[in-house]
């Protein structure tokens, strides 16, 4: 994990046509240094207004900004600075190319609160203390009150996609109603994870000089994906190696049409399926006619899949005086081709059966990391065949 944080920076002298040009200063855990513009041209700017109001435009753009830098720092892909200046950060804005109003905001224009809970469609607020009169019971550790849209939107609490990141332990209690018509909630006290005196309200950027966000980044699985594309190395170079070992290639027509998906690391059950299948479609391209297994003293009414290939391997084996053992690798390949059918038909226990002769829970906790155990796999015994082929070639005159 690697962190970089986002603090204010504070205003700019307006350039060309950009309205309320503010900035973030925005470091990396290598000293990586960017200045994050928020000034947007004036010809949308009146769209903007309409969709949040004229006083709350700075703050919505900021906001905005903000979730902007998160998303663009969490999927690595930092933009080329817009405005090169020398023996400046690298500079550059939020807003999208060809954007003409304030569509873009209106996703902020809503308060997100994340000690909110909806509850069988009944909002309550967790961040209420036993001394909020209005406390009804308790959900975990924490006290909870009810509360609706309209008392959530006039609360004095930050929005959650802008509140400093060391702000912690609100005390959000009720006082009163909005002109007889509603509930007003208010922020008492909080603590500030930092020791900064008096976290409170102005816990945003145009409130403290200490705000600061910090976006946690997790490594990417550059692993997982190393060893998708070792599969389909392997997949792509074990044909070759059984025409050089047994005289011709066991590929039906097609080739691997569907080899990209091996790539694609799952997410969830349905795209672990998707992979699964694109697996069994490509390990069953790989077909030894029933002659052949025959001639390599195997029954070709009983003996199927890639236990047909390893009958012929063994026999070139023994015929050239070369000792292989492939059982193991033989047995994952078969395992993982049927872990399709035991997912997506009826034989749901014999995916368990399965899933464990591979190494894995089922279901697994991470889909992504139980399809890299999987490929993995799969390509140490492609691995582990393709060695005995090459040492069948070693031993041909």
């Amino acid at each position: 994990m690697s962190d970089w944080r986002l603090t204010y920076g504070g205003k700019l002298d307006r350039t060309g046509d950009r309205e309320h040009p503010m900035f973030l200063r925005l470091e990396g855990p290598a000293g990586e240094v960017y200045q994050v513009d928020t000034g947007v041209p004036g010809a949308v700017l009146q769209g903007m207004v309409d969709a949040v109001g004229t006083v709350g435009i700075e703050r919505a753009l900021l906001l905005r900004t903000i979730q902007h830098v998160e998303a663009t720092v969490r999927e690595g892909e930092l933009p080329d600075p817009e405005f090169p200046v020398v023996g400046q950060p690298p500079r550059f804005g939020w807003y999208p190319d060809g954007m003409r109003d304030g569509a873009d905001l209106r996703t902020v224009a809503v308060k997100a609160c994340r000690w909110q809970d909806d509850l069988d469609g009944d909002l309550y607020c967790r961040a209420s203390s036993d001394a909020d009169g209005a406390v009804i019971g308790a959900a975990g550790r924490h006290a909870i009150a009810p509360t609706d849209g309209a008392t959530c939107a006039a609360c004095d609490i930050p929005d959650e996609r802008e509140v400093c990141s060391s702000f912690t332990h609100p005390d959000v209690r009720e006082r009163g109603t909005i002109g007889g018509r509603g509930h007003l909630r208010h922020l008492m006290t909080a603590r500030c994870a930092a020791g900064q005196d008096r976290p409170g309200t102005d816990c945003h950027p145009l409130g403290k000089e200490c705000w600061h966000r910090t976006i946690t980044v997790q490594p990417r699985n550059l692993a997982g994906r190393a060893t998708a594309l070792g599969l389909v190395e392997a997949l792509d170079v074990i044909d070759v190696h059984l025409k050089a070992a047994l005289g011709h290639r066991y590929v039906k027509s097609g080739g691997f049409l569907t080899v990209g998906l091996l790539t694609q690391r799952p997410t969830d059950r349905d795209s672990f399926q998707t992979a699964a299948s694109a697996l069994t479609d490509v390990l069953d391209r790989f077909q030894v006619p029933a002659g052949e297994v025959q001639q390599a003293g195997a029954d070709p009414n009983t003996t199927k899949g890639w236990a047909r290939l390893q009958a012929v391997i063994e026999h070139a084996a023994t015929d050239g005086g070369a000792a292989v053992d492939i059982d193991n690798a033989i047995a994952v390949l078969d395992n993982a081709r049927q872990l399709r059918n035991s997912q997506q038909h009826t034989q749901r226990g014999d995916a368990v059966i399965r899933a464990r002769t591979l190494g894995l829970a089922w279901p697994p906790d991470d889909w992504g990391d139980a399809w890299d155990q999987v490929a993995g796999q799969v390509r140490d015994a492609l691995v582990r065949i393709r060695d005995a082929l090459r040492t069948i070639v070693d031993t041909q005159p």
